[in-house]
This record gives C-alpha cells, structure tokens and sequence, in this order.
C-alpha cells in the first residue's frame, strides 16, 4: 500500500514505527510542490498530513495530493486537543483528522480502519489476459496462481498495471523504482521487462501482456474485460 506524507521529522518517525512490518510503502513530500514529483510516476492509496505544520502549507499540500494526484483519501493527524478545530476547517480538503499526541496504537488503529476504506475505493484486481494484480495483498498471479517475481521486477511490473492504458516511460521507472538514489543505466529497463515477460511465460502466460511502444517506452493494454476489475 502506497501512503503521501506530508508532516515533520518526528511525526514521520512515529508512522514509521507504527506500521513497522506492514504492507506500507512510504513517500514524503517535502514541501507542497514536491507533491508534483510524484505525478504520474506513482499512485498512492492515501495520504497523510502533520496538522502542528503551516496551516497554509498543509492545504496546499493537500489540495495537489487530491487533484494533481488523484489520492482516494486525505488523513490528517494532529493533537488530541486540536482533533475538533482541526475537523471544522473543511477547507483544508481533509476527509477526516485523527488524534495523534504520540499514542502510537490509537493512532495506528484508526488509520489502519481508515486505510482499508482506502484501499477498497480502486478496483481490487487489475487484469491483463492471465495476468491479475491483486491490490489489496500486493501480488501477481498468471492464470489464477500467484507468481513472485524479484522486488524491482515486481514494482516495475506493478507500476505498467497502475498505468494500464499510459505509456510507461524509461524516467517513469527510475523514478518508481530509484526514487532520489542515482539509477543503473537505462538498459536495466529493458533487462527488467525480458525478465517479466520470460517469468510470465513460464508461469503459464500464453499471450504478452506487455506492449513495447517504440522509442517511448512499455504499457499494459487498458482493453480488459469487465472481469478484470472484479473483485477477487
């Protein structure tokens, strides 16, 4: 699960610890603009703001997060004694505020409640022909069995079935699977997709799910059954 956070050093370190051991990959803005990065490189489930920062700075924080990245649900986390004004200002584009005054286990209990919610407003299950992405447990399955695939290969191939439909780009995956650490070069791109569409056929894939668009870069097909995004 892919959670924006937008908040201090501190507050950060907190979230950190309270979902230690789960399915939460974490991406911080560091500042309202920084949301802008993160457009069409990443699609994230939720999203969660530090209310003791600038009241100005969160809204527009928030506001980016909502619209240029289309994020379901926007959680904003502040003291136990500002939970109600915080609630009341509407504006700030929040669709719901929880206490968080360093009881990591109320905090981490009803975000953990909020999240769910989160989670089930994209489809569960994307398809590609045998192919299914199961987003509610992160995994891959070719004809209805799960196959692992390495980490990097796994988000690559993760990163073409969010962007069914878009071209993929080469800067698009670095970005996705680097982040700010400095990228191979830009054939392990090529390397990686080899490897996915070897993994796949293996697995029993009769059909290529994965189309190379020339001189751009990779796409998964967005002509998928009604089937496709289905519940699992």
């Amino acid at each position: 699960m892919k959670i924006l956070f937008y908040g201090s050093d501190a507050l950060l370190a907190r979230v950190r610890r309270q979902v230690n051991g789960q399915s939460w990959d974490i991406y911080r803005a560091e500042d309202p603009d920084h949301v802008f990065d993160y457009e069409d490189t990443h699609s994230f489930q939720a999203a969660l703001f530090g209310l003791c920062e600038n009241d100005l700075a969160v809204r527009a924080a928030t506001w980016n997060a909502k619209n240029a990245l289309d994020i379901p649900v926007a959680i904003g986390l502040a003291s136990q004694d500002q939970v109600m004004s915080f609630s009341e200002r509407t504006q700030n584009g929040l669709d719901i505020v929880v206490p968080e005054c360093g009881n990591d286990r109320l905090t981490k209990h009803q975000c953990d409640a909020i999240l769910r919610f989160a989670n089930g407003s994209p489809a569960e299950r994307i398809s590609c022909g045998g192919v299914s992405f199961h987003m509610a447990d992160d995994r891959f399955s070719v004809n209805g069995q799960s196959i692992y695939l390495p980490y990097k290969k796994h988000k690559l191939l993760e990163l073409l079935f969010l962007k069914r439909g878009r071209t993929v780009t080469k800067e698009m995956v670095f970005n996705h699977l680097y982040g700010w650490e400095e990228p191979p070069e830009a054939k392990i791109v090529d390397v990686f997709i080899c490897q996915i569409r070897r993994a796949l056929r293996e697995a029993g894939l009769k059909e290529e799910c994965i189309q190379t668009v020339w001189g751009q870069g990779y796409r998964v097909p967005d002509k998928l059954d009604t089937e496709g995004r289905s519940a699992a």
